[in-house]
This record gives C-alpha cells, structure tokens and sequence, in this order.
C-alpha cells in the first residue's frame, strides 16, 4: 500500500486535491486530542497575554503560533530560564519535550481517557526505564504548570512537584 502522500502525488483529478488527513470526527478520541491540543495552546497563549498584562518585563514566557511540520503540528512555550516543545503527531498522544542545551528530550505524554462518558486529559511523565501512572489534569492546570516551571530554574525537582 503507498503512502497516503505518495498516493496523493501520484494521483489524478480529484484524487490529487484530496486532503492528506482527513479532519477527525467529533466524538473521537482523536477529535479529543486534537481539541485537548488547541485548547492548550489557547490556554497556554491567555496564561502568557495575561502574565505579560502587568508591564512586559523582559524575560517574560512567549508562546509561539501553531505550526506543521513534517513531524505534526507544534508549539514552543519558552520561559526565562527554559522552554518546552509542545506536539501534536496525530499519533494518539502529545508529545512535551523540554529543551536540553540546543535539543528537546522528551518529558511527558499528554493524551486523553474516557471517563464517565467524556474524554478527559491525561498527563503522563516520562522516566526512563521506570514505570510510571498518570493523572487527569484539567487543560487550565496544565498550561499554569508548565508557564510556572518554565518561569522557574530547570530543577531535579520538577518532575516530582507536578506528579502529585
């Protein structure tokens, strides 16, 4: 089977206009992700607006726009002292990397389980080479979680203050 992308290339007509992901249907846990990802980003961007409300101060966070790239879609939540990488894979999950030097190494798995009917946000660590739960956490704790530890120094400690 070609790649949708090949296939698409390849394609005539009608077939070539063709999206390359067809937009997830509401109710879906991938319409649910992709919903949980833009209201972050949303969220992130208001945390940041209202932040920057009290004069500006140099060094404030920034949060930069939605952009695809091959790997998905991404943004950057950039803090005084580090920043962390935001993606949207379409591959179930979000994927939040910490900037390390001049590269991100993956620091938790965002993603969403069914609860009660609804899909809910989920906020998974990543630990090599240990297991580790995760917990549910609203899209407005996330988004103060990682505007405060992007403020704050990069510590050890920052995996256990947010796992609480």
């Amino acid at each position: 089977m070609l790649r949708r992308t090949a296939a698409r290339a390849f394609a005539s007509g009608d077939e070539a206009k063709a999206p390359v992901a067809p937009p997830a249907r509401e109710g879906t846990r991938e319409s649910a992700i992709e919903r949980l990802f833009r209201e972050l980003h949303r969220a992130i961007e208001e945390a940041v607006a209202a932040h920057g409300a009290g004069g500006g101060a140099e060094g404030a966070p920034r949060v930069t726009p939605l952009r695809s790239s091959a790997a998905g879609v991404t943004f950057v939540l950039e803090g005084q002292s580090l920043a962390f990488r935001f993606l949207d894979a379409l591959n179930g999950q979000i994927e939040v990397s910490r900037r390390a030097g001049e590269r991100f190494e993956p620091d938790a798995v965002l993603s969403v389980q069914l609860r009660g009917g609804v899909f809910e946000p989920i906020w998974k660590p990543v630990e090599s080479g240990a297991r580790t739960g995760f917990r549910f956490a609203s899209v407005r704790e996330l988004a103060a979680s990682y505007l405060r530890t992007a403020e704050r120094s990069p510590l050890p400690q920052h995996r256990s203050q947010d796992r609480s």
